[in-house]
């Protein structure tokens, strides 16, 4: 059973004329593979959900491939794969989307993947995962049977740049809240953050906030205590996928460091989430310097000398 899984959102993002790849369980899963090979940790994942034999799947399938991302548990058909149009690589404008739903994860995933999800270990979506009917069933099942950790990115800032009073739409009451309550560290920007403030101070203590906040780092909130670590100063080119390889190394340190249940998680000390969010910005950085993972799969050696990474 892999300890960490991963829904599988992806999207074929052409940026510019630059086709690229993109979405947030591509770049997590990236990540997992660029740090375990450079590691030579046996972390194990899942990278779920499906793709089109389309030209965008096709293409999305073979960039995922050239980085040797597992993807045997990846379905193929039932969807047509999402392409997002950008122009602007620094806060890019959004011109429109081709395609179907980002994510795909429908009752035959939850029936093959069943007894996986059942077992202790950790879990990864976003709020982009759950805008689909159909996958917004299976995930209700996972939130209500599955013991897995549950770390969930928020990602909303495209939609609090063209919108605002989101807290009176029904997705936000029907959908969101039940995973913020559910979810045992929730991520987001600063922006996202003080966008759902008054749904976030209202959850347990427990819980684990994690605040991006660009070049000025990361702040990691828990039991009242407050964690900051800087980011590296670098020569960023755009920002696409920066969070979701944090997330990625994140998670990736909590399975190194053999958190499996909500116990062991109680047990980190602030040292030792010190030195994963130290990381995590590490490769965050890395990511933001060319395009996707690009440039950190490209640099991936600097990794090499992992606990002593170089910022």
């Amino acid at each position: 059973m892999s300890s960490i899984f991963v829904f599988g959102n992806f999207v074929d993002d052409l940026i510019d004329g630059h086709q690229t790849l993109g979405g947030e369980g591509a770049f997590v899963a990236s990540a997992l593979q660029i740090l375990k090979e450079t590691t030579g940790a046996d972390t194990s994942y899942t990278l779920a959900g499906r793709l089109d034999t389309d030209t965008s799947g096709k293409f999305l399938k073979s960039a995922l491939e050239t980085l040797h991302v597992d993807i045997s548990k990846i379905a193929i058909g039932g969807t047509k794969t999402c392409q997002i149009l950008v122009e602007g690589v620094r806060n890019g404008r959004f011109i429109r989307s081709n395609g179907g739903s980002i994510c795909a994860f429908y009752r035959e995933e939850w029936e093959r993947f069943r007894e996986e999800l059942l077992q202790p270990g950790w879990i990864f979506f976003t709020s982009n995962t759950i805008k689909d009917n159909q996958t917004w069933e299976q995930v209700q099942k996972i939130l209500n049977k599955s013991p897995r950790i549950v770390f969930f990115d928020i990602n909303w800032r495209e939609h609090i740049f063209a919108r605002g009073q989101l807290h009176r739409e029904k997705f936000v009451e029907e959908r969101l809240v039940p995973v913020l309550q559910r979810a045992e560290i929730i991520k987001g920007t600063a922006e996202e953050i003080q966008q759902f403030q008054y749904l976030l101070r209202d959850l347990k203590k427990s819980k684990w906030i994690i605040e991006t906040m660009g070049r000025h780092g990361v702040c990691l909130s828990r039991n009242g205590e407050k964690i900051f670590q800087t980011a590296p100063e670098v020569e960023e080119v755009q920002d696409t996928g920066a969070g979701d390889t944090f997330s990625g190394t994140f998670l990736f340190e909590m399975t190194r460091k053999n958190v499996q249940s909500v116990d062991d998680l109680v047990l980190l000390s602030s040292v030792e989430v010190q030195q994963m969010l130290q990381l995590a910005c590490c490769v965050a950085s890395m990511t933001v310097q060319g395009f996707g993972v690009e440039y950190l799969e490209k640099n991936r050696g600097r990794l090499a000398g992992y606990p002593k990474v170089p910022l």
